[in-house]
Order: structure tokens, then C-alpha cells, then sequence
């Protein structure tokens, strides 16, 4: 448990955000994340696990799955672009800053994004994936962002219905 306060402490706190209390809302939901996320796959959103997130999140909220991607277009992180803004498990910022921001929490040199390459991006993050820990995660997003969730019920379009916490 260690590791997953230290990754959060990384984060910082979100400045310029599009929504104010972004924090407020993940806050409930941000230790079922971080444990479903370590306990299934081994890594959190920061590490490893940003393409399962960033899935997460399209299912719930739409959008377009990028990268963020290093000067020599390596691809180092996932985030979805909805609205002009580009999304992750820490809040939806304008493109320059949400690269600043990961930037300085993640101590790297993005220097934009592009949509995903599905043959060479983020092959390691792709290795883990998991369908389940996906919808789990959607349906707890779902529930801290109604609001801005698009008009479809996640649990219809996966018959299994809803995993028990």
C-alpha cells in the first residue's frame, strides 16, 4: 500500500482543471481503483496501467484513445481527447497543460500526442490488458461521473452485469 500513497502523492494537485472537483470525485473511488489495478495487473495508471484506464474512462465519458508521445514519437502514456481536452486518471486539462502536468509528475519529455498506433504503441500496457478489470473500472467511473458519461448503461453491453466489489 505504500507504493500506491507514494504514486498519489505524484500526482499533485490539479491545476487548471475543466472540472473543479475532479478530486473530490475520484477521491471516493481512488483506493478501489489503485487496488483492483495492483492486485490484477501489478501496476497503477502511472505505470503500466494508463491503457486500461484510458479504456475505462472512453467507455464511460467517449472520446478518441491517444498517446502521449516523447520528441521522437515513442509513445509513453495513454489519455483520451474528448472536447479539446485530453483525460486521465488525474482530470481532464487543454492539451499543453495535461502534457505539462504529466510531465512534471512523471518526470519525462512528452512533447504532444497522436492517436494510437495499435501495432507499436504501448505494446507492454497492451500485454496486461484485461477486459474485466476494464469494465470494473468503467463502472466506478461511471459512478463519479455521470454527468458527463455518455447515455448508454455499461453493464447492458456486458451481459456478465455488474462484478461485485
Amino acid at each position: 500500500m505504500d507504493s500506491l500513497r507514494n504514486e498519489r502523492r505524484k500526482e499533485g494537485p490539479l491545476e487548471g482543471s475543466l472540472i473543479a472537483n475532479w478530486e473530490e470525485r475520484i477521491y471516493s473511488i481512488r483506493d478501489s481503483v489503485y487496488v483492483d489495478l495492483v492486485t490484477t495487473v501489478g501496476c497503477g495508471p502511472f505505470d503500466g496501467g494508463c491503457l486500461i484506464v484510458a479504456g475505462a474512462l472512453q467507455s464511460v465519458i467517449g472520446g478518441d484513445l491517444v498517446v502521449l508521445v516523447r520528441p521522437n514519437g515513442f509513445a509513453e502514456h495513454a489519455a483520451i481527447l474528448k472536447d479539446g481536452q485530453l483525460w486521465d486518471f488525474s482530470g481532464p486539462l487543454p492539451p499543453a497543460k495535461f502534457i505539462s502536468r504529466f510531465n512534471k509528475s512523471e518526470l519525462t519529455e512528452c512533447a504532444g500526442f497522436r492517436p494510437i498506433n495499435d501495432d507499436t504503441d504501448l505494446i507492454e500496457a497492451r500485454e496486461i490488458a484485461d477486459n474485466s478489470l476494464q469494465d470494473r473500472l468503467a463502472g466506478l467511473f461511471a459512478e463519479v461521473l455521470p454527468d458527463i458519461a455518455v447515455e448508454r448503461n455499461i453493464h447492458q453491453e456486458h451481459p456478465q452485469g455488474p462484478t461485485p466489489s
